[in-house]
């Protein structure tokens, strides 16, 4: 813009010039002609250049619109992407809370269930939720008509009255002694071999509430690992 400026203050100052030399009565009619033919001709370069660098901002005005344009519809796209993203989160956070008050709902009703698993009628005896139910429940011993499982663990509290376990027939020996109180002859003693054996593993001996006795015929020479249980009947 600058530039332009100082072309017209030119042109201007060139128009001055040329009237002062078409004043100057010394000139022939033709001098003067030829003066003004060149001022004209240099006025149409400089108006031919000031309509190139107009077109030239034209375009570059017309450029700056299209990236204008450009801007904005990607603004309008953001815009929409971040309405969309929003509107998902709002969709995920609704299905995560219902979700947990789902689960919250089916942990309260676990819960009031557990509170009446168990119930003791007036006669003492114990039910639990209709799949066991005793007449008489004592510290480490429930004596039961019935129950139902579909598993069970046994817990041994103390080591020298365990209803279960393991010992080992030592390389070369031919038996062991089972340290137990529960042992008596009146129990049933079941023991496995976790080795594969020609023969077979047999309790031969029952001191009540000491020990019982687990031997086999021939002695080999690895170890004999094997679990027992003892299963009482009262």
């Amino acid at each position: 813009m600058q530039e332009q400026q100082l072309e017209i203050r030119n042109s201007q100052f060139a128009i001055s010039n040329l009237d002062k030399k078409l004043g100057d009565e010394s000139l022939t009619v033709s001098d003067k002609l030829t003066l003004v033919g060149s001022a004209i001709n240099e006025q149409e370069a400089k108006i031919g250049s000031l309509q190139s660098q107009f077109t030239d901002y034209q375009l570059q005005i017309t450029e700056a619109q299209t990236r204008l344009l450009e801007a904005e519809n990607n603004l309008a796209a953001f815009e929409a992407s971040t309405t969309d993203l929003l509107a998902s989160m709002m969709e995920t956070e609704n299905m995560i809370t219902e979700r947990l008050l789902s689960h919250e709902e089916r942990i309260k009703a676990l819960e009031n269930k557990m509170a009446n698993i168990v119930t003791l009628d007036e006669t003492g005896s114990a039910e639990i939720a209709g799949i066991f139910k005793a007449k008489e429940v004592e510290t480490g011993k429930v004596a039961a008509d019935g129950v139902v499982a579909g598993s069970y663990a046994v817990r041994n509290e103390e080591e020298d009255s365990a209803t279960l376990g393991r010992a080992t027939i030592k390389a070369g020996d031919k038996f062991v002694i089972v340290p137990t109180k529960v042992a008596n002859e009146a129990a049933q003693i079941f023991v496995t071999p976790k080795v594969p054996l020609i023969q077979s593993l047999a309790v031969t001996e029952t001191l009540d509430d000491e020990s019982f006795k687990v031997e086999i015929k021939e002695p080999i020479d690895e170890d004999i690992i094997f679990s027992w249980w003892i299963l009482s009947e009262k």
